[in-house]
């Protein structure tokens, strides 16, 4: 029951994301809502210290297009996890400006998804440049969508038990 309840919840997010997001349109059969300039509708982090999970039955049901990356297993960090992970938000070589935005500067996907796992130890692994460039993709008219770490990812954080806040300062720049 508490697997069904959560489903409901996250295909309720991702229909509510997907429907507010600009250039909105319907596919002719009614089924499946798309966007025009979109190359997906989400892309999912399961980077460095979130759950590296590579399947998402909630955008399998909603019939999303979806690609993602999955780091290691948080023992079994590589140095090529973060570099992989440092190509895709915050750039390469061949992409200068990483896979959330378009080389004009919008939004290649609808939403981005952050999985749950350890805010501020992926916060750290995405580096200041990789949280500006997720910032960027919602400033530009991307989504956001986060659970667990995912969504304190997106907080401006808490006051811990000595009263220092703690902060993994990913919109607090915005």
């Amino acid at each position: 029951m508490k697997r069904l309840s959560l489903l409901v919840l996250f295909v309720s997010i991702l229909t509510f994301s997907s429907t507010s997001a600009r250039n909105y349109t319907k596919e002719r059969n009614g089924v499946l809502n798309r966007s025009e300039g979109y190359y997906k509708e989400l892309f999912m982090d399961s980077g460095m210290f979130v759950t590296s999970r590579r399947t998402l039955p909630a955008a399998s049901y909603l019939g999303l297009r979806m690609e993602y990356f999955a780091s290691a297993t948080n023992n079994n960090l590589t140095q090529t996890d973060t570099l992989k992970q440092n190509a895709i938000f915050i750039g390469s070589d061949i992409d200068t400006n990483g896979w959330l935005l378009y080389p004009d500067g919008e939004p290649r996907y609808r939403a981005i998804y952050v999985n749950g796992g350890g805010a501020t130890r992926h916060a750290k692994g995405l580096t200041k440049a990789g949280c500006k460039a997720i910032c960027d993709f919602v400033n530009a008219g991307g989504s956001y969508i986060g659970t667990c770490a995912g969504a304190y990812l997106a907080t401006a954080g808490y006051m811990y038990r000595d009263k220092t806040p703690k902060s993994t300062d990913i919109f607090l720049h915005l």
